[in-house]
């Protein structure tokens, strides 16, 4: 144990030794032939986020230590995904041994109440979950067997363990996602043969799409996935009494995602939701369309800043292609926007009080602006000194007697204009086009004899 806390100090997730009456401890043994690494999730979101992942020993020992910031649910497997995977529930301190066999888990030793309960509710549904989950594994099925076997599960689970009201909630919840989950995923996963809406159990009547999108259904490791499930399963509900000629005329409308929005109550889920198709998104200018048409879905500042991510990662640089938008405040505290300039040819300069090699570049700049005074080119200076020194970059603003427009980027400069433009280094020249597309996001310096021709060009562009 002395050697195990040792390596926590030294490894897992922590900056320093983390007290050991808050640790939760995972001693396993890894007994399903050879693997790369043992990984650990926790619940973020309505998916599953590594956190941790340890190679088994010659004897298939693998362990984990973390600090749970409360009780909530952790999973155990070799990939982000539900077949192989399995959950359990931690409460800071607790410890949990588990062996891993060729086809599911046994809990050895003492382990938590939470997590034998948690063991008898896996065991209960893991026949269901073979041939939910498994059809690329080897496991054969078709709504034949399913069926039977669903109804035969169906409210047939007594829960022993009663007596942590937190650990209870958390659990019913998981028993309805689970059980809706492998009803759903199973009728979208290839099979030899396939049901009529008719031929259904009852368990498919009584999925409540309402009742299902609460914000409880983000504590669950298979949250996202769940709403996707019953995002198809809706739309095959709806159409399931229509006739062919109108489902041709109304399948567009109804596979939409305002169809299923519309049934989404909680507003952080409606996010979750908007936020996990966003992820299928594959270029800049679609991404762009997305955000004016959902983007008032996201709620909250990880929602926000998880959509930014996907948004910056589909930038392009190539000429033609639409900017990313910053927005910062002037020396008065207005806010100013790049794309306020539509119809203009923009000239950004990305500086900072501290940059020699900028400051170089300023008796050129100010000569630049004075010989296009008259022309449709804005010449937009965005400071990234840090907030701290925002008094510095006003005195320099009035000793310097510095024109143009000027913006102060701040602390704010790094997530909204350094990391999506990918600067590294600084004095970085921007050019923009009149429709704010891209012309060059590493455009010739002031002090360039090639800057004039380039502006020139620049402003006899359409």
């Amino acid at each position: 144990m002395k050697n195990l806390l040792f390596s926590v100090c030294l490894v897992l997730l922590f900056g320093s030794c983390t007290p050991t009456e808050t640790l939760s401890i995972i001693d396993g043994t890894w007994e399903r032939g050879k693997t790369v690494n043992v990984k650990l999730y926790q619940t973020e979101n309505g998916q599953m986020k590594e956190i941790s992942s340890y190679q088994p020993d010659e004897s298939g020992k693998f362990y984990f230590a973390f600090a749970p910031a409360k009780g909530s649910f952790y999973t155990i497997g070799v990939a982000n995904q539900n077949a192989h995977s399995y959950v359990f529930y931690f409460k800071p301190g607790d410890r949990l041994s588990v062996t891993i066999n060729d086809s599911s888990y046994t809990l050895t030793g003492k382990n938590t109440p939470e997590n034998v309960e948690m063991e008898r509710w896996h065991n209960h549904i893991l026949p269901l979950e073979r041939k939910s989950f498994y059809f690329l594994h080897g496991v054969s099925s078709t709504y034949v067997d399913f069926f039977p076997e669903l109804e035969a599960k169906d409210g047939k689970y007594k829960q022993e363990y009663t007596s942590d009201a937190t650990f209870n909630k958390a659990f019913q919840n998981l028993q309805q996602y689970d059980m809706a989950l492998l009803a759903t995923n199973y009728l979208f996963t290839p099979r030899s043969a396939h049901p009529s809406f008719e031929e259904y159990p009852d368990l498919y009547n009584r999925i409540d799409i309402p009742a299902l999108t609460t914000a409880d259904l983000l504590e669950y490791p298979s949250g996202t996935r769940l709403l996707r499930t019953l995002r198809m399963f809706n739309t095959q509900r709806v159409m399931k009494d229509l006739s062919p000629e109108e489902k041709r005329a109304q399948g567009a409308q109804i596979n939409s995602m305002d169809t299923f929005l519309a049934l989404i109550t909680d507003e952080t889920l409606k996010g979750e939701f908007v936020l996990d198709n966003a992820s299928g998104l594959r270029s800049y200018p679609g991404v762009l369309a997305f955000e004016e048409q959902y983007g008032k879905f996201f709620v909250t500042e990880s929602q926000k800043k998880r959509f930014e991510n996907i948004r910056n990662s589909l930038v392009s640089f190539a000429a033609g292609q639409p900017a990313v938008n910053f927005t910062f405040p002037d020396a008065n505290g207005k806010q100013v926007s790049l794309s306020d300039f539509k119809g203009k040819i923009v000239y950004v300069d990305v500086w900072a009080t501290w940059c020699a090699p900028c400051r170089a570049e300023i008796p050129h700049l100010k000569k630049l602006e004075k010989e296009y005074h008259n022309k449709d080119v804005v010449f937009l200076s965005v400071s990234t000194d840090k907030d701290k020194d925002k008094q510095k970059w006003l005195d320099f603003l009035k000793n310097e007697a510095l024109t143009g427009v000027q913006i102060f980027g701040g602390d704010k400069a790094q997530t909204d204009l350094l990391a999506p433009y990918k600067i590294t280094g600084i004095p970085r020249f921007m050019l923009f086009d009149r429709s704010g597309n891209i012309i060059a996001t590493d455009a010739v310096r002031p002090s360039s004899p090639e800057i004039r021709p380039v502006l020139e060009a620049a402003l006899k562009q359409k």
